[in-house]
């Protein structure tokens, strides 16, 4: 958990339910309570951008990956941006 809540109440819609965000209502797009709901495997199904459904999520991007991404770019947004998105692209 982070001060901003952690993981939602799978029993309650998924509401975050401490934190600083708990009990937080919104109203766009409809009137809701925050809610987080992480999924470890997303896709059911192969898509152009993630083609290994059996990935699981959380283990995608590593230390050692994301350290690359943010040393070699230094001062270079935008190729830090087509690394970033390109590394996470192939995995």
């Amino acid at each position: 958990m982070s001060g901003l809540g952690g993981w939602g109440d799978p029993n309650d819609d998924f509401a975050v339910v401490d934190g600083g965000l708990s009990g937080m209502h919104v109203s766009y797009p409809s009137p809701h309570v925050i809610r987080r709901n992480f999924t470890l495997r997303p896709f059911d199904f192969p898509i152009p951008w993630f083609s290994d459904p059996s990935k699981i999520a959380n283990t995608s991007i590593t230390a050692d990956i994301i350290e690359s991404v943010i040393d070699n770019y230094v001062g270079d947004f935008k190729a830090f941006q087509v690394a970033w998105e390109v590394r996470n692209i192939d995995l």
